[in-house]
């Protein structure tokens, strides 16, 4: 990704993310601390955990593979 691009993305997340409400920091927080641990469930069922860390997965995706 080119330079230029980085900076639209990071002016973008800034602009964003600057002014969080507790509600929405709470929100954020949860998604972040749930997603850690489907990462470890995954980890803990799958013979080669760097495969699905290069997937590069969405979080619906890691819920539909921890989720049986």
């Amino acid at each position: 990704m080119n330079p230029e691009r980085i900076n639209q993305l990071q002016a973008s997340f800034i602009e964003h993310f600057q002014h969080v409400d507790a509600v929405s920091q709470v929100i954020l927080k949860g998604h972040l601390l749930i997603e850690e641990q489907l990462d470890k469930i995954i980890g803990k069922f799958v013979f080669h955990p760097e495969y699905i860390e290069e997937a590069s997965l969405r979080f619906a995706q890691k819920v539909n593979i921890a989720v049986p």
